[in-house]
């Protein structure tokens, strides 16, 4: 049985995957597509996502995108047995690649009292002009991306924030993708403005680690090239 679970990103929802679900369906005997984000540690979403997947099942593909794609590699971690192959979708490798977490609108919003005043103050308007780093310059922001930013709230959105942090220091993603036995496939973006695009090939080597990159895409992928996303889990399924 060829499953498939689909991890969203920071200030997603399952709905990130919305257009990427009806091209694999037919290759997929079962698609998970959990949400996760709501303030818990990498390693505690990671467990979630280990307990939807269930014993009993055939190694799953995981498929996660940005923070998604962590909390993809603490299941790998965790709990080995439970994971036939990564998929990271333009997944930050470290802290130093999270350019959009340096920026000055994100540390007024992780301040206390004032990212609080901030966020209420905040028009749709705003929020869509902030979110635009998530896409290819150029692109219109969809409504949907900040009905999710709205839907997770700020302080969830700092939290989340801050526990991608936490496990990139505790172990930059290239030492924990050499340390699993399952194959990687890193797929991204180029034009990505939130994670340093050049940090993705980095990951690259002859083992077991892919990279490959989507032209004219930012960093939400699955929403820009659903397609690009949908072969590379395709590829795997049908092999």
């Amino acid at each position: 049985m060829n499953t498939v679970v689909l991890i969203h990103g920071l200030a997603g929802s399952p709905g990130t995957w919305d257009s990427v679900t009806p091209l694999i369906r037919h290759d997929a005997d079962r698609i998970i597509a959990p949400s996760v984000g709501r303030e818990l540690s990498i390693e505690a979403e990671a467990d979630a996502v280990a307990r939807r997947i269930g014993r009993g099942h055939e190694p799953a593909v995981l498929v996660g995108h940005s923070m998604g794609g962590l909390i993809a590699t603490a299941v790998a971690e965790r709990y080995p047995e439970l994971v036939d192959r990564l998929i990271l979708v333009n997944t930050p490798p470290s802290i130093e690649s999270r350019l959009s977490a340096r920026s000055g609108g994100e540390r007024i919003l992780a301040l206390p009292v004032v990212g609080e005043i901030v966020w209420h103050l905040l028009p749709d308007s705003a929020l869509a002009k902030g979110a635009q780093t998530s896409f290819a310059p150029g692109t219109d922001v969809p409504s949907r991306a900040v009905r999710d930013l709205r839907a997770t709230g700020r302080r969830a959105f700092v939290r989340a924030s801050a526990n991608i942090d936490a496990y990139l220091f505790d172990g930059p993603l290239r030492n924990r993708l050499d340390g699993l036995t399952c194959p990687v496939d890193v797929v991204f973006g180029e034009l990505d403005q939130r994670v340093d695009p050049a940090s993705f090939a980095a990951l690259r080597n002859d083992d077991h680690i892919t990279a490959t990159p989507i032209p004219d895409a930012g960093h939400m992928t699955p929403w820009e090239s659903p397609s690009a996303v949908a072969d590379a889990i395709r590829r795997v399924l049908i092999a």
